[in-house]
């Protein structure tokens, strides 16, 4: 599975793929923003690495049922787009960079994306249905974001270290002889 899902990345790791992924993921993040503002709170729930229920029940309180409301929309619609974006954009990008240690790398950015649109459903499905104490399914939102969290932390080391890697590899090793011109030199 993970050898079928590297080489569909391995087709879109192309310049193209990542303006365009890196441009929705800038309008998101811009929209997400103002979301906050207009709710009136400084970081909502799939903004934080942990949370516990009782901050799920204060920051509900904050938000009242239209906020709630315009939370949960949001988070099914702008925060689906949001993770597909980023999660194809961090995935090609790995594939490009380390693609020589194999595919589970890009395997990263796809398990954060996929724990982000479940915090988002879980999170919009506890906006709707709201009633003013703990449950736990709270607990569940809070997994799903802190698996997101540690994925995505992963992510950005694992690009760290392919920047360092296929540096380290360009500076001691120089350009790779193209295969075509090598082939015909050793015909000659």
């Amino acid at each position: 599975m993970a050898g079928l899902i590297y080489r569909r990345l391995s087709r879109w790791a192309r310049p193209r793929t990542w303006v365009a992924c890196a441009v929705t993921a800038i309008a998101c993040l811009f929209l997400f923003d103002r979301r906050r503002t207009h709710l009136g709170v400084e970081v909502l729930l799939d903004a934080e690495r942990w949370y516990t229920p009782a901050r799920v029940v204060a920051l509900f309180d904050v938000l009242g049922p239209d906020g709630r409301r315009l939370y949960a929309i949001s988070e099914v619609t702008l925060d689906l787009v949001f993770p597909i974006a980023y999660g194809l954009l961090l995935a090609t990008v790995l594939v490009r960079l380390v693609g020589w240690s194999g595919p589970l790398w890009s395997l990263l950015p796809i398990g954060a994306a996929l724990a982000d649109v479940l915090e988002n459903i879980t999170i919009a499905t506890l906006a709707v249905s709201y009633r003013g104490t703990e449950s736990a399914l709270m607990w569940v939102a809070a997994v799903f974001t802190a698996v997101k969290s540690a994925l995505l932390l992963a992510t950005f080391v694992a690009l760290v270290v392919g920047l360092a890697v296929t540096g380290w590899r360009a500076v001691f090793r120089g350009p790779r002889p193209n295969r075509a011109t090598t082939s015909r030199r050793e015909e000659i």
